[in-house]
């Protein structure tokens, strides 16, 4: 009988000692006085809720933490709640986070940092990053870019529902920079506005890194090298998105989507429009990529030579099902011969509605 109870009070132990602490919430600016502070209290599970406001200042920039998996969260989103670094500092930065952490609904603006990633710097992290406004960050070198989003040594953050736009970078990469296999899913994104010295005025993907870029909006990005909206050496998938008004200066190539060294694309539904760089306007491969380039319009684009398309000789490529239209001064140029015709592939106006409005 005192064996039995015994063991009774030994399982009760047991009970008690795997008890699960509850998930808590903890506010800012009410609970606690700055954002870092809230982070610096919360456990994994935990979630931090930020008011209304304009967050400044030590405890409200360079936010970052290890150890635990968090949601740090506004409470009415994006326009109404703001990180403003002030020119110094980042938003938030993640080294050797993992996965299974979440930002959501901030503007985070006026990032500066000289080694890339103003707005969000990801170091072997993948937070889920969502419903986020990455404004008029700015900064970075030649190594290290991102002038609004780093991603570095993989790093494969979920990015969803962001707008990310007037970012620049010294290097590459004014809106999005992905290194060393780090293939982020970019979903339901605007990415409009950014710029760089360097290639991928929008988004800039190498060294093995091959995101999915979905349902995006890539729009009036401009590079001082190739790659006006896109450059790439990677096989991203790129799928429903309208590429449009980007440009690559500096007689650089691929005004909307340049790919080079070895890449293999999957291009799909999109749109590629009004982009313009010395060769090819809308797309651009070189260097033994190989693009696979499936039901898509390519429309109005402008360049030297190669206003839709441009590929260097000896190259292969997947062309079906695309309809390249109104290109200046050519549809086509170089390695590739007129499509139209072959594969599915025509030559018609499109006949949009106009302006942006590509239905």
């Amino acid at each position: 009988m005192k064996r039995i109870a015994l063991m009774g009070l030994i399982v009760l132990g047991m009970v008690i000692g795997i008890e699960q602490v509850e998930a808590a919430d903890l506010y800012v600016p009410s609970g606690y006085l700055t954002i870092q502070t809230a982070i610096d209290a919360a456990i994994t599970g935990d979630t931090v809720w930020v008011a209304d406001g304009t967050y400044t200042g030590t405890g409200n920039k360079d936010l970052t933490w290890s150890g635990k998996h968090i949601t740090v969260k506004s409470v009415n989103g994006s326009v109404t709640c703001i990180i403003d670094c002030e020119n110094s500092g980042r938003g938030f930065c993640f080294s050797n986070l993992g996965i299974g952490d979440t930002i959501e609904g901030f503007t985070i603006r006026r990032g500066s940092a000289t080694d890339g990633g103003c707005g969000i710097y990801c170091e072997a992290s993948s937070p889920n990053i969502i419903n986020c406004t990455i404004l008029q960050n700015s900064g970075g070198n030649y190594e290290n870019g991102g002038g609004g989003i780093f991603c570095n040594n993989n790093s494969s953050p979920n990015i969803t529902n962001c707008i990310i736009s007037e970012n620049t970078a010294i290097g590459y990469g004014g809106g999005i920079y992905c290194w060393d296999n780090s293939s982020p899913s970019i979903t339901n994104c605007i990415i409009s506005g950014n710029s760089s010295n360097g290639g991928g005025g929008g988004i800039f993907c190498w060294d093995g890194s091959s995101p999915q870029i979905i349902n995006c909006t890539i729009s009036q990005n401009k590079s001082m090298s190739a790659g006006g909206g896109i450059a790439l050496n990677s096989s991203p998938q790129i799928t429903n998105c309208v590429i449009s008004e980007n440009s690559a200066n500096n007689n650089s190539q691929g005004g909307g989507i340049f790919c080079h060294y070895n890449s293999s694309p999957q291009i799909t539904n999109c749109v590629i429009s009004g982009n313009s760089a010395n060769g090819g306007g809308g797309i651009s491969w070189w260097n033994g990529s190989s693009p696979q380039i499936t039901n898509c319009i390519i429309l109005q684009n402008v360049a030297v030579g190669g206003g839709g398309v441009y590929c260097e000789e000896n190259t292969h490529y997947t062309y079906t099902n695309n309809n390249c239209w109104g290109n200046a001064p050519n549809n086509y140029y170089r390695g590739i011969s007129d499509q139209t015709g072959l594969n599915g592939n025509i030559s018609q106006n499109p006949q949009f509605v106009g302006g942006a409005d590509f239905h």
